[in-house]
């Protein structure tokens, strides 16, 4: 029977020494249950996180390594970064911040 994937949020940068793969805060760590508890005592990860808390309607997609798909399959680096672009994707795609390329 397989066993369901937990992710944990990264908190501080940090090498994973077994597999010495980078994440930066915001990606998803997976791991075995030693290490995990190793990282979270030195504060590098925090508490479990679930697949739904991506999204309120779970269409942002965890893909690994911090990575994000959204749902027109494009892909972003970093959580907050993919729930802000999930966010623009949802609104029609404006950006509210954005100069008008339009006007000029």
């Amino acid at each position: 029977m397989a066993k369901e994937t937990v992710n944990y949020e990264v908190l501080k940068v940090f090498r994973d020494k077994e597999t010495g793969k980078r994440y930066v805060v915001g990606d998803s760590y997976t791991g075995i249950d030693e290490r995990i508890g190793e990282l979270q005592d030195l504060g590098y990860i925090g508490e479990e996180t679930k697949p739904d808390e991506d999204s309120a309607d779970g269409s942002l997609k965890d893909v690994g390594g911090g990575n994000y798909e959204l749902p027109n399959g494009e892909k972003i680096k970093g959580k907050k970064a993919a729930l802000e672009a999930l966010k623009k994707l949802e609104s029609g795609g404006v950006d509210p911040n954005a100069d008008n390329p339009g006007k000029g």
